[in-house]
């Protein structure tokens, strides 16, 4: 298979200034290592603020790094600028959260789907065009003909994001990071918008990192899922694995407090987990997680960090209890 996308010990800091001559440091992502392989889905799930988004953009080289490395096909892409980041960015994709701010209200959907190609001089008409058509019939907006010249006002949330999708599939990515991608439309349209997701990447063998919040969608969308907290990856594994099987304390109130479908548990108070996330510029001493944590260890917890630990080969905890 071969890893697509690999990162070591990424970190990625905003600064806030406090006065004159000091400076906070906001560790929206915090020593990050990851690896996602070709044609694999990646679910990258957490509480808001966790540092999602902004690990989803580093990887696609649109915020600047703090330190470590980002590696595309075993290269190493971190330095990148001009032309070299430009035709990266051929090869990789976002898929944005809101179809309604991410593409332009002045734009018809012929001019928002054919942008990339103009960008990255995809000169002959015909050949934009055919790419254009396919990349809308992919995504299921037909008849095509009928969509082209309309804006997005005259379109739904749910063929909002498919344009969105459109945009992103149009010259045929190998990584495409989708950010929360069915979070904003109807319950009908998720389910197919995951469904057509998945067709593409087994059609075209597309590496998926997928950000989100819905444990249920991450569970049946993807390969392995990555467990983020204030900026640091606390587990990771088979999606199977991980939602059956929790280790980290902060996965378990996650997969807890997952709403219960049966109606007779509607009175029935499911344990959440105490307190709200620490500022990412305060983190606590020791595990970050260790004030709302039920199994804390005192003396322990409270001091030392714990490193993402491989209990075997798909499997790996940050936690003082393993």
């Amino acid at each position: 298979m071969g890893e697509v996308i690999e990162t070591r010990e990424l970190k990625v800091y905003f600064f806030l200034r406090r006065s004159l001559f000091r400076q906070r440091a906001v560790k929206a992502v915090d020593g990050v290592s990851l690896r996602i392989e070709r044609g694999e889905t990646l679910a990258l799930v957490g509480e808001s603020g966790s540092g999602k988004t902004t690990l989803g953009r580093a990887l696609l080289r649109l915020v600047e790094l703090r330190d470590g490395v980002v590696l595309f096909r075993g290269r190493d892409i971190t330095g990148l600028k001009g032309k070299g980041l430009k035709s990266f960015r051929r090869s990789a994709q976002a898929i944005f959260q809101d179809p309604y701010s991410s593409i332009s209200p002045y734009m018809n959907i012929y001019d928002i789907v054919s942008e990339p190609l103009l960008i990255h001089r995809v000169k002959e008409k015909e050949k934009r065009e055919k790419m254009l058509f396919r990349a809308l019939e992919q995504v299921n907006l037909l008849p095509v003909r009928e969509i082209l010249y309309k804006y997005p006002h005259n379109l739904s949330g749910g063929q909002r994001q498919r344009v969105s999708i459109a945009r992103a599939m149009v010259l045929e990515p190998e990584f495409v990071v989708a950010d929360e991608p069915v979070s904003m439309v109807d319950a009908s349209n998720r389910a197919e918008i995951l469904y057509l997701l998945r067709n593409l990447q087994k059609e075209k063998s597309i590496t998926f990192l997928y950000i989100t919040h819905d444990l249920a969608s991450a569970r049946h969308f993807s390969d392995r899922i990555a467990v983020m907290y204030l900026g640091t990856i606390v587990e990771t594994g088979i999606t199977g694995r991980v939602i059956e099987e929790p280790l980290h304390p902060y996965t378990r109130g996650l997969l807890a407090s997952v709403p219960e479908p049966d109606p007779l548990n509607r009175k029935k108070l499911r344990p959440l987990i105490p307190g709200e996330p620490p500022s990412a510029s305060d983190v606590p001493s020791g595990c970050p997680f260790h004030p709302r944590c039920s199994d804390f260890i005192e003396r322990l917890c409270d001091k030392a960090r714990p490193s993402l630990k491989e209990l075997s080969p798909e499997r790996s905890v940050a936690c003082h209890l393993f």
